[in-house]
């Protein structure tokens, strides 16, 4: 039995790396890869304390693999490779991956190049910070290009204020709603009467709703200030909430109409059917 090795925590990275870096894929195919990429992604979140075991059924599922010999076909191929070690006499079989002789190269040359990148990143950070801690203290001591105050901090929080300011504001913009400008010869407080009524009833001022009032006004031989007027007088229930041509036509012969409650419908507005209900068993 063959004792699991011992793993770096970079293993996963250094070997996904080597692995694309020889041409894997291209050499031994998908299968292999996904397999052996498989292991050593098990190997990282195991922290390489112990070698991943899979029973053959969950070991196909987690890869995607619809039968056994294909499964089969690329564990022969990852061993035949290097590339991984199987010990199916433990149930379940353990699993581990393996950095054959002709991969090490490209495994130990990516961790030689990260060194060296994260010795030269540090060096650089160093000598940043040192300058940075030389111009500050110029700052302070009022020797350098700064004031001595450190006032270029606050005049770099002025700036980026007033760009804030200077920006739009995100979000929803709530659209407004359409409002109708007062005619000429109407009296104001008649005016904000009869549209506060309409408000409170929630009725939109649209554009058809005021041609409307218009059309009624004009059929019944009225003007318009003459018209807001006796819609703000209303009747005995309040204020009307538009005009209708037979609603005056009827004053001098019977008794005011108690039908201002509602907005009057126009013709070429259908009225929707309510659907049937549902009978309660």
């Amino acid at each position: 039995m063959t004792n699991y090795p011992k793993r770096e925590r970079s293993h996963f990275s250094r070997f996904t790396r080597a692995i694309f870096a020889a041409e894997v894929p291209k050499r031994f195919g998908t299968d292999v890869t996904t397999l052996v990429l498989f292991v050593a992604s098990e190997e990282f979140r195991l922290f390489g304390a112990i070698a991943p075991a899979y029973w053959f059924s969950g070991m196909k599922a987690s890869l995607g693999f619809g039968g056994n010999d294909r499964l089969l076909k690329a564990i022969k191929a990852a061993m035949d490779a290097g590339l991984l070690h199987y010990d199916p006499k433990l149930k379940p079989a353990q699993y581990w991956t393996i950095v054959p002789d002709w991969l090490r190269p490209f495994y130990d040359a990516d961790h030689s190049r990260n060194r060296n990148d994260d010795s030269t990143n540090h060096s650089q950070n160093r000598n940043r910070n040192s300058r940075n801690r030389n111009e500050d203290s110029q700052n302070r001591s009022g020797t350098g290009n700064g004031t001595g105050n450190h006032s270029y901090f606050v005049e770099d929080e002025d700036i980026e204020k007033s760009a804030s300011r200077s920006l739009p504001v995100s979000g929803k913009v709530k659209p407004q709603k359409p409002k109708w400008s007062m005619p000429q010869g109407v009296d104001p407080e008649d005016w904000d009467a009869w549209l506060s009524h309409r408000r409170r009833k929630r009725c939109e001022n649209t554009k058809r709703a005021w041609a409307q009032f218009v059309a009624e006004v004009e059929a019944a031989g009225w003007t318009i200030p003459k018209a807001v007027t006796r819609c703000a007088q209303g009747g005995a229930k309040g204020p009307w909430l538009s005009f209708r041509a037979e609603w005056v036509a009827k004053e001098s012969t019977s008794q005011q109409p108690e039908y201002e409650l509602f907005e009057p419908r126009l013709v070429d507005d259908p009225i929707k059917p309510r659907p049937p209900r549902r009978a309660v068993s």
